[in-house]
């Protein structure tokens, strides 16, 4: 293959990454379009119904006898190499939020696979994001 034959080639899979990270982040932002919108009003403090309010029925848990945990998928972008999932964990102690913590997720484009469909209660699946996370 020649020099340009090879530029090309490169620019055609190129241009394929960047239709698919568009095609992922635009699926993913229309999921997650209320909580982009409403993560920024949970607060510490916030009521747990509220929460659930806001922001709907977490992706995952992780819960204990006096402790929640509720992880959401909030946001995504890309750039030429990697699409990022906005993350916010929320910790619900007493019916109230205690602590809430961001994180990003970032993942090579061919790395990422296309959303899921969503389960029978509308909820977001979550597997195919934490599954390979790299924060």
């Amino acid at each position: 293959m020649n020099a340009a034959a090879r530029v090309e080639s490169g620019h055609g899979e190129a241009e394929a990454l960047r239709q698919n990270a568009e095609s992922i982040v635009r699926e993913y932002r229309t999921r997650w379009k209320k909580r982009a919108m409403n993560y920024v009003a949970v607060l510490k403090g916030t009521k747990r119904d509220q929460v659930l309010e806001l922001l709907g029925e977490p992706d995952q848990r992780s819960d204990s006898g006096t402790i929640e945990n509720w992880l959401y998928h909030c946001d995504a972008a890309y750039n030429e190499e990697q699409i990022w999932i906005l993350t916010i964990t929320v910790q619900i102690v007493t019916r109230e939020v205690s602590e809430i913590k961001r994180a990003d997720i970032h993942r090579a484009i061919a790395d990422t696979p296309w959303p899921k469909p969503l389960s029978s209660e509308g909820l977001n699946t979550a597997d195919e994001l934490t599954s390979k996370d790299k924060t």
